[in-house]
């Protein structure tokens, strides 16, 4: 009488099909979570862009004109140090510079982030109160400003 072997393991075609499921679910989810660290990183500029801009309203209120000049550490040598900001991890900022009706401020990102290359995130108000935060450099343009929340 013979016994048949109860097969165990799994065979070569079974391993196969689930490392290329496995490939295929990672090629789709690696650029997705570097679009979601590169939101939360440029965030960081947002939010100083907020902050100076309500720092600059103030100081159109009691002057009559936009605050123009440098920044130190990331932030207006004299008009928003009070508010605590510090050095800024993942941009660096360049001069508040005036425009026709308003002032801009342009940060540059440190680093090279995967999908973004070193972009630029260029912030704009006018006096009719109109923010614009335009990002400039990025190696994806058409869809640079979507992924980084600013649509």
């Amino acid at each position: 009488m013979k016994k048949t072997m109860k097969r165990q393991g799994f065979t070569l075609i079974e391993l196969l099909v689930v490392v290329l499921i496995i490939g295929i679910l990672a090629a789709i989810a690696v650029p997705q979570y570097f679009k979601v660290i590169e939101k939360s990183r440029a965030a960081e500029a947002t939010s100083l862009f907020d902050t100076i801009r309500g720092a600059e309203d103030r100081y159109q209120v009691q002057t009559g004109s936009y605050y123009i000049g440098t920044l130190a550490a990331g932030c207006l040598l004299d008009v928003c140090q009070a508010a605590g900001i510090g050095t800024l991890k993942y941009f660096t900022a360049g001069n508040v510079t005036a425009i026709a009706g308003g002032w801009s401020l342009a940060m540059t990102r440190v680093g090279n982030p995967v999908g973004f290359g070193n972009y630029v995130l260029t912030y704009t108000r006018n006096t009719g109160g109109i923010s614009t935060i335009v990002p400039s450099g990025c190696t994806t343009p058409a869809t640079c400003a979507a992924d980084l929340g600013l649509q």
